[in-house]
């Protein structure tokens, strides 16, 4: 039994090392700028290898030379890892797209693929290359103009920061000092390439919203941030709050009063006056930071503050429990992926017409003129001559007789048509389930008459069969 254990246990352990190899770690800390101070034993490489443990396996710079390298076993052939200062206290922070890393679950690390011991090229602190190859990280000046500021804090000399990828998003490491005109400015110490960071107040309590349209940010995503290509020092342009330019040329925010019409609304949710809300970039899609007010009349109002330039938005029914459903392409919306909400340019405060509830338009006034329409209704059915031969054209004339009025644009009357054969009349034979042919949605405004021909060509329509016919009037947006 023991010999047995033994070979089993020299099985996997040759499986063990087939499956990885001895890894040679190296950094270059030469360019580092972050705020620890560092000595000989406080460099660490921390993945997937070691459960991300922080002061685990330490890098060694017994040569006092900036590089710090370490050897060790690793068991997986491909590998997560990122290196560190003081166990967690300070580490590499990518944007995800370099070459050499891998984004997945809100986190971007190194990534490596590898086959048996290997050693790795020296990296420069934060990037994929050697130092002195590519870009080099830089300290970086910063300064935002918050003038023109229109949102619920109260900004004073110490209310401004700037966060990002280089210290972690944190909040209030990093305030910018008030140079006395509504201006801030701080410099910071970014790594080489690109960086990410937006500008926020009073820690996170209001910051900066984009939609991703904008030179200076990412492309549309979760989140929208400031982006910065880095190689060394660098001092960036004032710019406006929430604007890639400076505020006399940036678009305003706007506080922007939106109405929507509840009253055509068929949805399961019960609408009451605190039933309906706006949600979108402004408020992170919030679902009841912004409830509108209802007008007593089925109409709700409500008035935010939106950024400057292109924003998105929808309306929607108690906390998300309903929201328009946009199809696409109407003028009033975007599409995003498999998201379509509704757009909106903000350059001030603007009022926004009144819309109904997933329309781009006011709801349709009702057709109230249908409502005793028709009281006339004729059918024929007679063979027409054409050069190629007789068509048998069966017509329905829909029309009203007293009052002699017109149905105008106002009223959207339409109406449809259905028939279908019920009897054979050589054979008086009934016909059951025959095909039923429809005419749907045939509109006429300012017309007294409504009038459709319907051709067949013989012998699709038989002269010696009972039809049945059904003519509907509704209003043309649905109701």
């Amino acid at each position: 039994m023991k010999s047995l254990l033994t070979g089993l246990m020299v099985v996997f352990a040759t499986t063990f090392y087939a499956q990885g190899g001895m890894v040679t770690f190296s950094v270059d800390m030469s360019g580092y700028t972050g705020s620890e101070i560092l000595t000989d034993s406080n460099v660490y490489v921390n993945g997937t290898f070691n459960d991300w443990c922080g002061a685990c396996w330490t890098l060694g710079d017994s040569d006092a030379d900036m590089i710090y390298t370490g050897t060790f076993p690793v068991t997986s052939d491909t590998i997560e890892y990122k290196f560190t200062v003081n166990g967690w206290t300070d580490q590499e922070n990518f944007v995800g797209g370099e070459e050499c890393t891998i984004s997945a679950f809100g986190f971007t690390n190194r990534y490596l693929t590898y086959s048996g011991d290997t050693t790795l090229t020296t990296v420069c602190w934060n990037s994929c290359s050697p130092c002195g190859v590519g870009p080099d990280p830089g300290n970086v000046t910063l300064t935002v103009d918050m003038n023109t500021y229109a949102g619920s804090e109260t900004i004073g000399d110490s209310s401004m920061y700037v966060s990002g990828a280089f210290n972690n998003w944190c909040g209030d490491c990093n305030m910018m000092s008030h140079n006395g005109d509504g201006t801030y400015t701080t410099t910071v110490a970014m790594g080489p390439g690109l960086n990410e960071y937006k500008f926020q107040i009073n820690q996170w309590a209001d910051q900066e919203y984009f939609n991703g349209s904008e030179p200076c940010t990412g492309p549309p995503a979760e989140f929208i941030n400031r982006q910065l290509m880095v190689d060394g020092d660098t001092i960036v342009g004032e710019v406006c709050f929430q604007a890639c330019v400076t505020c006399d040329l940036a678009q305003d925010p706007g506080n922007i009063t939106l109405s929507v019409d509840m009253n055509q609304y068929e949805g399961p949710e019960i609408v009451g006056d605190s039933s309906v809300f706006v949600s979108g970039q402004f408020n992170s899609w919030c679902g009841d930071c912004n409830m509108l007010t209802h007008n007593g009349d089925g109409t709700y109002t409500g008035t935010v503050l939106m950024p400057a330039g292109q924003n998105e938005y929808k309306f929607q029914i108690n906390n998300w429990a309903d929201d328009e459903s946009l199809v696409g392409g109407e003028e009033c919306t975007l599409t995003t992926g498999e998201f379509t909400n509704r757009v909106l340019d903000v350059n001030g405060d603007a009022i926004v017409d009144m819309v109904c509830f997933e329309s781009c338009a006011a709801c349709a006034a009702p057709c109230t003129l249908a409502d005793t329409a028709p009281v006339g209704l004729t059918k024929s059915q007679q063979p027409v001559p054409f050069p190629d031969g007789d068509i048998d054209r069966a017509q329905v004339k829909w029309y009203k007789d007293t009052p002699d009025v017109k149905y105008s644009a106002d009223d959207n009357t339409a109406v449809d048509i259905e028939f279908w054969p019920i009897r054979d009349l050589v054979t008086n034979t009934p016909i059951t389930n025959g095909d039923t042919t429809l005419l749907l949605k045939r509109t006429k405004p300012n017309k007294d008459l409504f009038k459709w021909p319907v051709k067949y060509i013989r012998p699709d329509i038989n002269p010696n069969t009972r039809y049945r016919w059904r003519v509907r009037i509704y209003c043309d947006a649905g109701n």
